[in-house]
């Protein structure tokens, strides 16, 4: 009798990764200056960043804080959507569900070219050392 093979487990596989074209046209697609709401209606996870990964790339992005990040990120969150169920007149059981953002974000900044978002980061990092 021959002993059963154990299923991999989801640890012992390697992650995803993207290729470097993948990462290549990322990094030179256009870029938006977002800002991603700090404190959501429910404050759930309100203090954490939130998780974006896109064709293998990952991103955090910080809450309440700017962030430069390619056009396929701001598409991934628009496209990050929950259901919502609201009452009226505090009745359970007539809850009308409606599609809400998970991530509610607004665009500051953009469309700008990769290598001027950048630029931009590095200015507003430098200026964040010398008032620090």
């Amino acid at each position: 009798m021959e002993p059963k093979k154990k299923s991999p487990r989801p640890e012992d596989k390697e992650p995803l990764q993207a290729t470097a074209a993948e990462q290549g046209q990322q990094r030179h697609e256009p870029h938006f200056k977002i800002m991603i709401a700090k404190v959501d209606k429910l404050a759930r996870n309100s203090i954490d960043p939130v998780p974006v990964s896109v064709n293998g790339v990952q991103y955090a992005i910080r809450r309440g804080m700017a962030a430069y990040v390619p056009a396929c990120v701001v598409e991934a969150l628009r496209n990050a959507e929950e259901i919502n169920y609201e009452a009226e007149d505090d009745n359970v059981e007539n809850r009308q569900p409606s599609m809400v953002q998970s991530y509610p974000f607004q665009i500051l900044d953009g469309p700008m070219p990769a290598d001027v978002a950048r630029s931009q980061l590095k200015q507003a990092r430098e200026s964040a050392r010398e008032t620090a």
